[in-house]
């Protein structure tokens, strides 16, 4: 059975007793062949924050942060997941081989408290993957997630609405551009494109594609050439969408191997 934390003391008995150290793996990879080669050098790193930006008006990305997060986690490590609001379904997480006793589901109210969970289960080694849904964040909350990531050696999975002038602030070692794409009773499908990450295929548009009944996925290049066979190609406000969020830019005291800041290391 899941474990729910709704409070503090409850989740850090929780990372303390039930989940033990992984493996020290630097890297994964999540069986998805064009995506894990669309990454930097072939592989999601673990130590880090990996973010996921949609469109305000779409819906949240969490079918590809599960993905991602299977990847991470393995056969062994836990699934952090903030949940506030009880929208997590779990028959999707099982049906792609995550056990319910894996499963730690953050029920924070208010955002720093999530803030403070999401670290809290960055830091524990037995986490493979925490996922959340943070629009905001500052230099020193952007960094310490960072910090703590690379303190537990699993991932962060951070889900961000784009918001000119707020969502780009970040610490994290890649951002994705997700959008939903054109599926069908069988399938669903996702645009996704590298925004950030050093060494990876930065501006390629790959077509993710999961199976709704076998979970299965498995992703191409999209023919970008071809507008008629875009996913996008009906859709001028997914297009647009698309151009307003190309131009991504971190703060230079938060590029990925910057310095970390003394006041942020210290409130860690």
């Amino acid at each position: 059975m899941m474990w729910i934390a709704r409070e503090k003391h409850e989740l850090q008995q929780a990372l303390a007793q039930r989940y033990k150290v992984r493996g020290s793996l630097k890297a994964f990879r999540t069986g998805v062949r064009v995506l894990d080669e669309a990454a930097p050098e072939g592989g999601f790193q673990r130590g880090a924050v990996h973010e996921l930006l949609w469109p305000g008006a779409e819906d949240v990305p969490a079918s590809v942060a599960m993905i991602l997060a299977v990847g991470a986690c393995g056969k062994a490590g836990a699934l952090a997941w903030g949940d506030p609001r009880g929208e997590l379904y779990l028959p999707a997480l099982t049906a792609m081989g995550v056990r319910a006793e894996r499963v730690v589901v953050l029920r924070a109210g208010k955002r720093l408290e999530q803030l403070w969970a999401m670290a809290e289960c960055l830091r524990c080694p037995g986490v493979g993957a925490t996922v959340g849904i943070v629009e905001k964040l500052n230099q020193i909350e952007a960094r310490r997630l960072q910090l703590a990531a690379e303190k537990g050696g699993g991932i962060g999975i951070l889900m961000r609405p784009h918001v000119p002038g707020i969502s780009g602030i970040y610490a994290a070692a890649t951002r994705w551009l997700v959008q939903a794409a054109r599926g069908d009773q069988q399938t669903q499908r996702w645009s996704l494109q590298l925004l950030h990450g050093h060494g990876g295929q930065v501006g390629k548009v790959l077509l993710l594609e999961v199976n709704r009944e076998t979970r299965q996925c498995s992703a191409t290049h999209a023919n970008v050439h071809n507008p008629s066979a875009h996913p996008f190609a009906a859709s001028g406000a997914a297009s647009r969408a698309i151009a307003s969020l190309l131009p991504v830019h971190s703060s230079p005291t938060l590029g990925d191997r910057s310095p970390v800041p003394a006041a942020a290391r210290a409130s860690a």
